[in-house]
């Protein structure tokens, strides 16, 4: 398998982000691996831009923020691959309280921007609705039929708008809609990765698996990891009445 480490930077990598990559593959020789970063101010355009440089011979992306360390054991993901066209390592946000970056709808089968973190890790794989995109492995065939599904879709917007008599602004509020990347965009409601899962999620039915076990570790002032997220929950920074409920939405993996 041809796989790409791809690195939006903000034009420092440190040297332990690198080491973790190498640590990987040097634990992976049956396969073949290529690295490339792009360094641009917005992340969403960077993370398309090194999609568009993929290799054409490339099996996986697997994208891997400059302020990400992989653990010991990522090279698991791997073995969710196959079965899974869309699989995220586990990693909690810099900021506190470090909410681990899972995210399931509020109201499941909606296309609205509300999401809850999901505050009870499990101890298995889970799908999930959304997930951060700082360790997330995407097979380049679903990236090759997700931009064909947007580009059809493209099409049908361009073709209403030649024929409809809707008001202006949604007119306008298409037109700019059927623009957008078919991969990241950084929308004022949600994020670029959020973004890139609801696109997933509408046009082809891909929720991404989350694997617990590889718990990356977030670089900022500090090494942010599991431990900062639970030791904020213990203190009780965390705090909403739907966590059960939330949590009974997600879907352990088989």
């Amino acid at each position: 398998m041809y796989i790409v480490f791809a690195t939006p930077t903000g034009g420092t990598v440190r040297a332990t982000h690198h080491r973790s990559k190498a640590q990987v593959q040097a634990t992976c020789l049956q396969h073949t691996f290529s690295h490339a970063e792009v360094d641009l101010l917005i992340v969403s355009k960077a993370r398309n831009a090194l999609i568009s440089a993929l290799p054409p011979d490339a099996d996986l992306v697997w994208f891997v923020d400059s302020d990400t360390i992989l653990p010991p054991n990522a090279a698991e993901l791997l073995t969710y691959i196959d079965k899974y066209p869309v699989v995220s390592g586990l990693y909690f946000a810099r900021q506190p309280p470090h909410l681990p970056q899972v995210y399931n709808r509020v109201q499941p089968g909606t296309t609205n921007f509300a999401f809850l973190p999901l505050i009870s890790i499990p101890d298995k794989p889970i799908l999930a609705d959304a997930v951060g995109a700082g360790c997330l492995l995407v097979r380049t065939e679903v990236l090759r039929e997700l931009a064909e599904k947007h580009k059809a879709w493209q099409e049908e917007v361009r073709e209403w708008l030649g024929t409809c008599d809707a008001p202006e602004a949604i007119r306008r509020a298409a037109g700019f809609g059927a623009q957008m990347w078919p991969y990241f965009e950084f929308l004022e409601q949600v994020g670029e990765d959020f973004y890139f899962c609801m696109q997933l999620q509408h046009f082809l039915g891909i929720r991404p698996l989350v694997v617990p076990s590889v718990q990356c570790i977030q670089e900022s002032v500090a090494l942010i990891g599991r431990q900062h997220f639970e030791a904020g929950l213990k203190a009780g920074q965390v705090n909403y009445s739907t966590t059960q409920a939330h949590q009974d939405r997600g879907v352990l993996a088989a």
